[in-house]
């Protein structure tokens, strides 16, 4: 299927016409970043980089930090009332995602998707599409490319956006989303491969920060399970947990019930992390990974080794944000390089 050429204006208007959906965009990177909706009267990002990319990954708009999954009632009678919450999203289309963040939804079909649904992003994920965005500027903590992507990957993504002066050259991707390319279509101009390669090669950049191969690091770091230098990596951790929540794959979560008086509550999943001393917690009272560099090299090993045996992929996207954000510097790109990942 060849690309289409259209002008933004050409999409946002697109965009300002689709009654039934809403567009998200990057609001830009820092601390308060965040992916947000697309006015009526909205301008389109017409680049995309490390520059541009939220602090709060995209995971949140259809994998909740905290959600209600049930409400509970004990009548007089001694009946038990549970109503579930109504499952559903917005017919909802991110735009202008860096490949990073298009890839973690990948990572996150793989884990919540197959084998048994969990339902509640199941069906979030149905009327959910990703448009990324070629990236043409990398950051300081970006490593893509040695994680298997780059920032011309389409991993994730369901239509692709390629930057070219005032307008977007457009690639259908997964199909996920033929009613928008339909408009598309009909609003631009097919584009050659011969026209678009040079496109394309533009952003092609190379991201040059922490050089190692992921696919390599995979059988060297099982045989390094029982490393010294674990310790010596995890030593400054304070088990805040950032590295997780600010990471657009990690999934892993807790529930809870929450009493609203002696007769009703609610049971809330809530986003958990394998940083926290408590989260291998057993009610004998053993804990398997009481100490901080046994909880780091889960962290490390669900990464890079458990997550690519199990489903062919990375559970890494090489964004950056837990080496940006991390309070005491703790790096995960050049940890992985001392245990056997440089080329």
């Amino acid at each position: 299927m060849s690309p289409i050429r259209i002008s933004v204006e050409g999409l946002e208007r697109i965009f300002g016409g689709l009654k039934d959906h809403r567009v998200l965009l990057p609001s830009g990177s820092g601390k308060k970043g965040e992916y947000i909706e697309l006015t009526v009267a909205g301008r389109l990002p017409r680049e995309c980089g490390d520059h541009t990319k939220p602090s709060a990954p995209p995971k949140n708009i259809i994998f909740p930090a905290n959600e209600t999954l049930l409400s509970y009632k004990l009548n007089i009678d001694g009946s038990i009332e549970v109503a579930q919450p109504e499952i559903g999203i917005t017919k909802t289309i991110l735009f202008g995602t860096p490949p990073c963040d298009s890839a973690s939804f990948r990572v996150l079909d793989a884990a919540l998707t197959k084998d048994i649904p969990e339902p509640f992003y199941t069906k979030r994920r149905e009327n959910f599409g990703v448009i990324g965005m070629a990236c043409s500027r990398a950051g300081k903590s970006c490593f893509c490319r040695s994680v298997g992507l780059s920032p011309v990957s389409e991993a994730g993504a369901d239509l692709m956006a390629y930057p070219d002066g005032d307008d977007f050259i457009i690639k259908n991707v997964s199909g996920r989303l033929d009613m928008l390319w339909t408009l598309i279509e009909k609003s631009g101009e097919m584009v050659s491969e011969e026209a678009f390669e040079p496109v394309r090669a533009r952003f092609d950049i190379p991201v040059e920060n922490y050089k190692f191969s992921a696919e390599r690091l995979v059988d060297a770091i099982e045989k390094r399970f029982t490393d010294p230098y674990w310790t010596e990596f995890s030593s400054r951790c304070v088990s805040c947990g950032i590295c997780t929540y600010l990471c657009p794959t990690c999934h892993c979560f807790d529930i809870l019930d929450v009493e609203t008086d002696e007769r009703s509550g609610t049971r809330v999943r809530t986003q958990d992390t394998c940083q926290f001393p408590e989260f291998t917690g057993e009610t004998s009272a053993h804990n398997p990974r009481k100490e901080r560099y046994t909880r780091q090299r889960q962290r490390v090993l669900h990464k890079f080794l458990y997550f690519f045996r199990n489903h062919g992929m990375m559970m890494c996207t090489g964004c950056g944000r837990c080496i940006r954000y991390c309070p005491v510097d703790i790096n995960i790109a050049e940890g992985v390089m001392k245990l056997g990942g440089t080329q």
